[in-house]
């Protein structure tokens, strides 16, 4: 399997970074004040270095993070696509593992035919707002999975509904918050054939060296809430399994393979979330990952003093309690 190892990739666009600036501006006015480059008549686009890692920010769309995010948001391409086109403009090769696996990653299981689902729109900015007050998430990160082609909108059995989608798995919820009355009052709704066990985030995460592995839609959000708030997206990727009861697929484990992977197993639900989180985690052993870890979110609170079971709840955490989130991503 071809991997790009981001690391390395952020480190050669650091050592170019005036020419980076340059491709980002293209024809528009480039300036430079000290360390800061912008971009546009206006500069609008400030582009700077800061701790060794190469940041970006657009006052207009108030957008920022890093130079992988800063190229995919002005190519308005997805992340993945940014960092194979930077690969190349630097000259990094991938690394390329053994031949076998490959063939499983880009179409698993062959024989089942894949879904097509209904038209899907991308957020507008009230929907995203609204979404990001529903799951207290920035509006930045879910601006994020709107580039990544992650999170669509659409209108379903009369409610406006937002979807995470990657592939074959389509899974919705009402923007409401409201429960799905034509399944018997559920959160989620998995649209008609999708593969319920199909993990969200993985074509993404064939190309980062670290991935946050979790529970559930919110929490798979969350967790690129907490990866935006360090501005620096190239170290990790963020891949959601869909319910406590599935496994990782076969099809999958290829891609962790040698890398660094990090659990949030939910509390309560009599021990659902732990369980499902010692299964993954003996699965992705058994396939190769490199270190593999778990969060604990045991005595955390939330804001309202109610405990954190998962890594959604994190985003409500207690301001006395802020500091054990330091070492949330590994």
């Amino acid at each position: 399997m071809d991997v790009i190892d981001t690391n390395e990739l952020h480190r050669r666009i650091v050592a170019r970074f005036a020419e980076f600036a340059s491709m980002i501006a293209g024809e528009r006015k480039l300036t430079r004040e000290g360390e800061v480059f912008r971009v546009g008549k206006h500069g609008s686009i400030a582009l700077t270095i800061k701790d060794g890692a190469a940041l970006f920010f657009d006052h207009e769309s108030g957008q920022g993070g890093d130079a992988v995010s800063c190229y995919a948001h002005v190519h308005n391409i997805g992340v993945g696509d940014a960092i194979k086109m930077l690969a190349g403009w630097v000259g990094l090769p991938p690394n390329s593992d053994a031949e076998p696996t490959q063939k499983h990653v880009s179409t698993p299981r062959k024989e089942r035919a894949r879904p097509v689902f209904p038209p899907m729109e991308r957020g507008t900015r009230k929907e995203l707002e609204t979404l990001a007050k529903l799951r207290s998430i920035s509006v930045h990160a879910l601006l994020l999975e709107d580039d990544l082609g992650a999170l669509r909108f659409a209108t379903l059995y009369g409610h406006r509904a937002w979807i995470l989608t990657e592939g074959p798995i389509a899974q919705a919820r009402r923007l409401d918050g409201g429960l799905w009355a034509h399944i018997g009052d559920k959160k989620t709704y998995n649209l008609p054939g999708s593969w319920g066990s199909y993990p969200i985030g993985l074509d993404v995460a064939k190309c980062y060296p670290s991935i946050l592995l979790c529970e559930g839609v919110p929490d798979y959000l969350a967790a690129g809430h907490f990866i935006e708030k360090t501005k620096c997206m190239v170290r990790w990727s963020v891949v959601g399994i869909l319910g406590a009861g599935n496994q990782i697929p076969d099809y999958a484990l290829p891609i962790f393979k040698g890398k660094r992977v990090r659990l949030y197993p939910h509390l309560g639900d009599k021990g659902a979330g732990i369980e499902a989180a010692e299964k993954w985690a003996a699965q992705l052993r058994s396939a190769g990952a490199g270190l593999v870890d778990s969060f604990s979110f045991e005595g955390l609170r939330k804001a309202d003093g109610s405990p954190v079971e998962d890594l959604n709840d994190c985003t409500q955490i207690h301001p006395d309690d802020a500091a054990e989130l330091e070492g949330l991503l590994p």
